[in-house]
């Protein structure tokens, strides 16, 4: 069964920033992603209200998917949030 809760992504290597969002919002749907692969096979699943992106998240770059992720029809009502104190310069470009 689909949620009716807005979604929002976490996308880091943890799952602890997405824990204690959830426990912060408990009228979200608090998603951990772990990477930039699962962030595009997750955004094509449910399209997020938003997404924190966090800069140390391993693997292909966020800053190298979110313009695909943008161009999408069904992403244009999404917010992108850059988390993070290193590397923001490439996702906010």
């Amino acid at each position: 069964m689909t949620s009716l809760l807005p979604v929002v992504f976490v996308v880091s290597p943890g799952a602890r920033s997405a824990a204690d969002l959830a426990a912060a919002l408990p009228g979200v749907e608090v998603v951990h992603v772990p990477g930039a692969e699962a962030l595009l096979r997750e955004a094509h699943v449910r399209p997020p209200a938003a997404a924190l992106l966090y800069d140390r998240t391993p693997g292909v770059p966020l800053a190298e998917v979110l313009p695909l992720l943008r161009q999408r029809a069904e992403l244009a009502g999404t917010y992108w949030l850059a988390v993070g104190q290193a590397g923001l310069g490439a996702l906010l470009a």
